[in-house]
C-alpha cells in the first residue's frame, strides 16, 4: 500500500476550490480533481463555512492544539 500525501494541498488552489464549490460551479468531487486538492478536506471546510463558522485555511497535521499560550 502507497503511503498518502496528507496536507500536501496548495492553499491558493483550496481557496479557488472552495470558493468555486460555494458559488455552485462545481461538485465538490470535481473541484477537488480540477484544483487538485483532497476531496475530504474541501467537503469539511465547505461545510464548516456553511454553517457559518470561520475556517483557518492550511494543512493542519495531527490532534495536537496549544490550550495554553506561553508568555
Amino acid at each position: 500500500m502507497a503511503a498518502t500525501k496528507k496536507g500536501k494541498w496548495d492553499e491558493e488552489n483550496m481557496k479557488m476550490a472552495v470558493h468555486s464549490v460555494l458559488a455552485g460551479e462545481f461538485s465538490w468531487r470535481e473541484a477537488a480533481a480540477r484544483f487538485s486538492v483532497t476531496r475530504s478536506t474541501l467537503g469539511d471546510l465547505v461545510s464548516t463555512i456553511g454553517k457559518g463558522e470561520t475556517i483557518k485555511m492550511g494543512p493542519s497535521m495531527g490532534r495536537f492544539t496549544r490550550t495554553f499560550v506561553e508568555d
